[in-house]
C-alpha cells in the first residue's frame, strides 16, 4: 500500500491561451518517494481525460513500474478535475477553455515553483496525459529526460471529435453523463472485443463504465476535459510544421499505443515515432482498444506496459549516464 502526501498548488492569476485568465489557479497533487534520496529521480504521472490522480496508484510500488524507493512519483489532477480548478466550483458552463499547452504550463509551474524542480527523469500518463507530456516537453526542452506516452496522438482523431461533440450534447439530458459514459464504451473498445462478448456481458461492462463516470464527476467538469482533447493539435500555432516540431523534441520518448484502438490509431504513434528522434514504439497488443493503457494490475494491458516501462526507462538510463 502506497502512502501519499496532498498537496494543493495555488497561482493567483494564470493566464489561459485564449488570453482569459484563471484567478486563482488550482492543482491538486499527491506525491509519494523521497525527493531528496531517490535514487533514479523524480517521475511525473497524468490522468486521462476521465481519469483522476489516484490512477497512478496501480503503476506505483515495489513490483510496478515505478518503487517509490528509487522513484520520487507525482501524480496530480490536470485541470477541470479531482480538487484542481474546475467548472464545477461555481463557473459551470461559463469556465473557460483550458488546453491542452495550457495543462502544460501549469504542470510546469507547480513542479518548478512549488516543487523546486529543475529536472524530470519522466513525465507521462494514457491519452490526454500522454498529450499533457508531450507538449511539457516541447515547451520546456531538456526538463524532462523521458516522456511515457501511452495512447499518444499529435491531435485528436476526427473520429473522437465527433464523439466528444456527442457526448456533450447527451451530458446535457437527465442523467447525461450516465448516458455519455453508455456512448462512449462503444468506441473506446474495438469491434472485435465487443463480438466476442455475450450480448449481457457487454450491456453490464458498458453499464459499469457508466456508473463511475456518473459517480465520479460533474458534467461540466468532465465536458471541459474532453473539451481540451477534441481541440488539442500539437501543430496549431504559428510555425509549427509537424516534422519539425517533433524533430526538435529533446527528450527520449516511449510510445505505447494499442493495437485496436479507434480513436487514437496505432498508425497516428507510429509517424509520431519515426519523427522523434530517440524514441521506442512499443504496440499494446491488445482487442481492448483506446482503454487497453488503462487496465489494472492482473491483466496482459498492465503487465505489457509495465514491463515496456522498465525497460524503457533501465536503457535510458545507461545512455543519459553515457552523456
Amino acid at each position: 500500500m502506497n502512502t501519499w502526501q496532498e498537496g494543493l498548488f495555488e497561482w493567483e492569476a494564470f493566464e489561459l491561451e485564449s488570453g482569459e485568465v484563471l484567478e486563482p489557479l488550482r492543482l491538486s497533487y499527491a506525491t509519494t518517494g523521497n525527493p531528496q534520496s531517490a535514487p533514479n529521480g523524480t517521475v511525473v504521472l497524468l490522468p486521462s481525460a476521465s481519469g483522476l490522480k489516484q490512477w497512478a496508484d496501480a503503476h506505483v510500488g515495489i513490483d510496478a513500474a515505478f518503487d517509490p524507493a528509487l522513484y520520487f512519483v507525482i501524480t496530480m489532477d490536470a485541470i477541470g478535475g479531482g480538487r484542481s480548478s474546475r467548472p464545477s466550483e461555481g463557473l459551470g458552463g461559463r469556465f473557460p477553455m483550458c488546453t491542452i499547452r495550457d495543462n502544460a504550463r501549469a504542470i510546469y509551474l507547480l513542479l518548478t515553483q512549488a516543487l523546486g524542480l529543475n529536472k524530470l527523469r519522466a513525465i507521462g500518463g494514457p491519452s490526454m496525459g500522454a498529450m499533457i507530456a508531450l507538449e511539457l516537453g516541447l515547451m520546456f526542452p531538456g526538463f524532462a529526460s523521458t516522456l511515457l506516452l501511452y495512447s499518444p496522438a499529435i491531435r485528436c482523431s476526427t473520429l473522437f471529435q465527433v464523439l466528444i461533440r456527442a457526448m456533450t450534447r447527451i451530458a446535457r439530458l437527465p442523467d447525461g453523463v450516465y448516458a455519455s459514459g453508455l456512448a462512449y464504451f462503444p468506441l473506446l473498445v474495438s469491434h472485435r472485443y465487443l463480438e466476442r462478448m455475450p450480448l449481457q456481458e457487454a450491456f453490464t461492462t458498458a453499464e459499469t463504465v457508466a456508473r463511475v463516470w456518473d459517480r465520479d464527476w460533474d458534467r461540466d467538469d468532465l465536458m471541459s476535459r474532453y473539451a481540451a482533447v477534441a481541440s488539442h493539435d500539437v501543430t496549431a500555432g504559428a510555425d509549427r510544421e509537424l516534422a519539425r516540431v517533433l524533430g526538435g523534441l529533446h527528450s527520449a520518448a516511449l510510445l505505447m499505443p494499442s493495437s485496436s484502438d479507434g480513436l487514437l490509431p496505432f498508425s497516428g504513434a507510429a509517424a509520431m515515432a519515426h519523427m522523434i528522434p530517440n524514441s521506442t514504439l512499443v504496440s499494446i497488443e491488445s482487442d481492448l482498444g483506446h482503454w487497453a493503457a488503462s487496465q489494472p494490475p492482473g491483466t496482459p494491458e498492465y503487465e505489457q506496459l509495465r514491463v515496456a516501462t522498465l525497460k524503457f526507462l533501465a536503457d535510458t538510463a545507461v545512455i543519459q549516464g553515457k552523456e
